[in-house]
C-alpha cells in the first residue's frame, strides 16, 4: 500500500492504557533510556498516540486492560 492513495488515511485504535504493570516511567527508562520523551505520559497510558482516533473518529474506547 501507498500512501499517494486519494482518501487513505491512517488511525491507531488502541486501548487507552498499558497491560503492564510497571509504570511506563520504568519502562521507558529501561528500554529507551535515551529517547526524549514528550507530552504527557501517565502511569499506565497508551504510549500508542490515539488521539488522531480521538479526534477525527470521535473514538471512544470502551474498556481498559487495568479492570481485568
Amino acid at each position: 500500500m501507498t500512501d499517494d492513495v486519494p482518501g487513505l488515511d491512517r488511525f491507531i485504535i488502541a486501548a487507552p492504557d498499558s497491560v503492564m504493570p510497571r509504570s511506563n516511567s520504568e519502562l521507558l527508562d529501561e528500554v529507551f533510556p535515551d529517547v526524549e520523551r514528550r507530552g504527557d505520559i501517565g502511569e499506565h497510558t497508551t504510549l500508542l498516540s490515539i488521539d488522531k482516533a480521538r479526534r477525527i473518529l470521535g473514538y471512544a474506547p470502551e474498556f481498559s486492560w487495568r479492570d481485568t
